[in-house]
C-alpha cells in the first residue's frame, strides 16, 4: 500500500451515515495526529508531505473551529522551556488527545504524545515529547519525555493514563498479538506510574520554567 499525502478532509455523520467534505488542509499530509473536542473543533498536528520523493515532516498545529467553518486556522506551535522558546518537534503518527476543563481549566485542552520523525541521516526516530495545550491561553507546555521510546511502541490513553506498550507477536497464528505495558503516565497529576515495566509511586513532578 502506497501512502500519498492529501489535503482532502471528510467527516462521517453517524446519524445519517453520510460522508461530508470539509475545507482542504493548507498542505497535503500523511499521518497527522487528529482529534475532535466536545465543541466540534477539529485539531490537526504534524504529519509529513512528500517533496521530490523525500518526506518533509511538519509541526503545524491547525484548527477547524467547528465543522461548519470554511477555513483552517494555524495556531501557535511553540512552547517555552527554561525561558527559551522552542518549536514543537516535527512528527507524524503522534497521539493527540482532547481533555475537559476538569483536567486543564477553565476551557479544557489537548495532550500531544509521541510520534516519529526523520533524522538528518534519513533514519526514522521516535519523538519522546509529551506536551499539553491550554485552549484558554493558547499556550503549549512541555511536560516530560517518554523514556526509552521505540518506533514500534504503541501509545494509548485509558482513564487519563497514558500507556506505552510493546507489541508481542504470537507464534500461534490463531492467537492475537499481546500488548505489554512498559510505561504509564498520569496526565492529571503529571507523574509517571510505571517505568520500564516497574510500578513506581511518589515520583515528584518535574517543574519547568515558563514565561
Amino acid at each position: 500500500m502506497i501512502c500519498r499525502p492529501t489535503e482532502t478532509c471528510y467527516v462521517y455523520g453517524q446519524n445519517d451515515g453520510q460522508w461530508e467534505m470539509l475545507p482542504s488542509l493548507p498542505n497535503p499530509l500523511c499521518g497527522p495526529a487528529v482529534t475532535l473536542d466536545d465543541k466540534d473543533s477539529l485539531y490537526v498536528l504534524g504529519g509529513y508531505d512528500l517533496l521530490s520523493g523525500h518526506a518533509l515532516f511538519r509541526n503545524d498545529f491547525l484548527q477547524l473551529d467547528d465543522l461548519t467553518s470554511k477555513k483552517w486556522t494555524k495556531l501557535k506551535n511553540t512552547f517555552n522551556i527554561n525561558n527559551k522558546s522552542q518549536a514543537i518537534s516535527p512528527r507524524a503518527r503522534a497521539l493527540l488527545v482532547t481533555c475537559g476543563n476538569d483536567i486543564i481549566p477553565p476551557d479544557g485542552g489537548l495532550f500531544a504524545c509521541g510520534g516519529y520523525t526523520k533524522s538528518s541521516s534519513g533514519e526514522l526516530i521516535p519523538v519522546a515529547e509529551i506536551l499539553s495545550y491550554d485552549k484558554s491561553t493558547k499556550q503549549w507546555t512541555y511536560l516530560t519525555d517518554i523514556p526509552n521510546l521505540k518506533k514500534l511502541n504503541i501509545i494509548a490513553v485509558d482513564n487519563n493514563i497514558l500507556i506505552i506498550s510493546d507489541k508481542m507477536k504470537s507464534d500461534n497464528p490463531d492467537e492475537e498479538d499481546q500488548f505489554i505495558p512498559v510505561s504509564k503516565y498520569d496526565l492529571i497529576n503529571r507523574k509517571w506510574l510505571m517505568l520500564n515495566q516497574t510500578e513506581i509511586s511518589n515520583i515528584p513532578i518535574e517543574e519547568t520554567k515558563t514565561d
